[in-house]
This record gives structure tokens, C-alpha cells and sequence, in this order.
């Protein structure tokens, strides 16, 4: 029986290489993973605005922005299932709090957003806990990030958050 053994070098140039790989087709917007996640996901120029200003939220700590457009235009699906996938892809320690008028639709958004995790692993680098994958409430594999799903007349305190 031959025993092979990997050097920690040659380890850390792997590891080096697959971030090297990942951060080559990590899309860099949220419309662009919506793209990829999403058959037949069509972006269009309201799309691309609040992709644009999502993206600025999310990376830039402490920004406050408030969407509005007509109903159908896809602003829930960009912001409340891969807003929050981008968000912890970019970063996987980000808390995410997603409140919606009733906790039924923040639950539908967040189960989409598990399950976009769960499907697209390897794209994300992200997988989600085995010890917390509730709809309402679920963790990242090996970090502090994950999402509490709530409507607005829920409580939250004692949760914090980051986004």
C-alpha cells in the first residue's frame, strides 16, 4: 500500500489556485450572479441600476438605500435572494437580517436563497451548517455568517446584523 503525502506548500498553491480560479468567475455584480444562478434571468437597465446600488450596500458598510419601482420589475428576487447570496459570498461572516411584511414571504425568499447556496456551492465558495439550515434561521459552513428570515411584526432583537 503506498502512502502519498502533500507537502504544505504544494497544499497552499492548490488552495492558492482554486481561490485564484474562483475569483476568475465570481461574478462581480449581483445582476451577473443572478445571470449565472438564474436560467433565462433577463437583465434589464432597472435591473442593472439596482444591481449597481445593491452592490454599493453591500460593500460599502453603513449605506442606507430605499428601492422603489412598480410591482414586477424583479427588484425582490435580485434583492432579497441574491442580495443575500452575493452578500455572503463576498463576504461569509456577514449577518444578514431579511424582514418583509409578513413572515411567510421572508421565509419563500430565504428558502430560495438557501437553496442557491446549496445548488451552487463550488461558484460561491460558501455551504451552509449541517447544525442550522431552518428556513427562518441558518448558518454558513465554518463561519459566523447566515440569515434570520422575519416579517416586520416579529422580533429581532437580540439578533444582530451587519446587513
Amino acid at each position: 500500500m503506498a502512502v502519498t503525502t502533500t507537502s504544505p506548500i504544494t497544499a497552499m498553491t492548490a488552495a492558492r489556485a482554486l481561490v485564484a480560479r474562483r475569483a476568475a468567475v465570481r461574478p462581480a455584480t449581483p445582476a451577473a450572479l443572478a445571470a449565472r444562478l438564474i436560467p433565462g434571468y433577463n437583465v434589464t437597465p432597472t435591473i442593472r441600476v439596482i444591481s449597481d446600488v445593491l452592490a454599493d450596500a453591500i460593500t460599502q458598510p453603513g449605506r442606507r438605500i430605499i428601492i422603489t419601482t412598480p410591482p414586477r420589475t424583479g427588484k425582490s428576487v435580485l434583492v432579497s435572494q441574491i442580495g443575500v447570496v452575493f452578500a455572503l459570498m463576498n463576504n461569509p461572516d456577514a449577518q444578514v437580517i431579511l424582514a418583509s411584511y409578513a413572515d411567510f414571504l421572508a421565509e419563500d425568499h430565504s428558502r430560495e436563497a438557501r437553496r442557491m447556496i446549496t445548488d451552487n456551492a463550488d461558484l460561491l465558495g460558501i455551504t451552509l451548517a449541517a447544525d442550522k439550515q431552518a428556513v427562518g434561521r441558518w448558518r454558513l459552513a465554518g463561519r459566523a455568517g447566515g440569515l434570520l428570515a422575519t416579517g416586520i411584526m416579529s422580533g429581532v432583537t437580540g439578533h444582530g446584523s451587519t446587513l
